[in-house]
């Protein structure tokens, strides 16, 4: 059971280790990236509410243009 909690939780999580990755090869720092995902979302939103909004982009494939490397 504990197991399938991590994983769920890694699951929910790595599209926005995805994201930051992609930005820091386009040459942004890690705080930087982090920093340019709060402009685009909304620097007083919830990290779930940023994940899930994230999650339904990539679902439907339209990341927000400023997201974009």
């Amino acid at each position: 059971e504990e197991q399938g909690h991590v994983k769920h939780k890694y699951h929910c999580r790595k599209v926005v280790w995805d994201l930051i990755q992609n930005l820091i090869h386009g040459g942004l720092t890690s705080g930087a990236a982090i920093d340019h995902i709060y402009t685009v979302f909304g620097h007083g939103q919830m990290v779930t509410t940023i994940i899930n909004w994230l999650k339904n982009d990539k679902r439907n494939n339209q990341l927000h243009q400023d997201l974009v490397v």
